[in-house]
């Protein structure tokens, strides 16, 4: 073969398995906020995987979730996610997302039942703080707010430098009337964020009872 020829020929085949894999690849497009195309992609694998290459299949149903998820479709993801959670019960991912896709669909009792048990399959799991948050807000929501307090501190103790997180633990202490305590958590706001409106008026409110 002509050595130009050859060359050439290397550098197509080269290319069209460097798109062949970008295609493929669904993590690197939901991280690029091309949630439809990572849809695609997991849809497929889902379907083409053997039950065999369960680590796989459960990496593509993760990303598909995450994915449904960030484009509002969440009695997909429940769906997808139940279907997940019947091939690998103790995947936390899974769990977690499920969470998720319950909390925004409004379902405050799933949303707790599944956030409760990431807790459980994983205590410093990636998303451990973010659940934490999550339930904080449902306890809110339910006038739990000694509850709420608790949820919003271990969030905190994960992630202490998420300014918004100190102003709902705030006001979940707030609405417990310990007011000493909401007081400290917007300060703790307002010292990450001097121009939190939101935290400065809280204060203010507390401080003319």
């Amino acid at each position: 073969m002509n050595k130009r020829l050859l060359i050439a020929t290397l550098i197509i085949t080269a290319s069209m398995l460097l798109s062949a894999q970008e295609k493929r690849d669904a993590l690197k497009n939901f991280r690029e906020g091309k949630y439809k195309v990572a849809i695609d992609i997991t849809l497929e694998e889902i379907e083409t995987l053997p039950d065999s290459s369960l680590r796989a299949k459960m990496d593509a149903y993760t990303v598909l979730l995450w994915s449904l998820i960030v484009e509002k479709r969440y009695d997909e993801a429940i769906t997808y996610g139940n279907r997940a959670k019947d091939l690998s019960p103790y995947d936390s991912r899974i769990t977690e997302a499920l969470g998720e896709a319950y909390y925004f669909k409004g379902s405050a009792s799933n949303a707790l039942k599944f956030f409760e048990l990431y807790t459980v399959q994983a205590p410093l799991g990636d998303r451990i703080a973010r659940v934490y948050n999550f339930m904080g807000e449902i306890y809110i929501t339910q006038a739990k707010y000694n509850h709420a307090d608790i949820a919003f501190s271990t969030a905190l103790y994960h992630a202490p430098s998420v300014t918004r997180w100190w102003y709902r633990l705030g006001y979940s202490r707030e609405l417990a009337e310990d007011f000493k305590g909401a007081e400290t958590a917007y300060n703790k706001a307002l010292d990450l964020d001097p121009s939190f409106a939101e935290a400065t008026r809280a204060l203010n409110r507390i401080r003319t009872r």
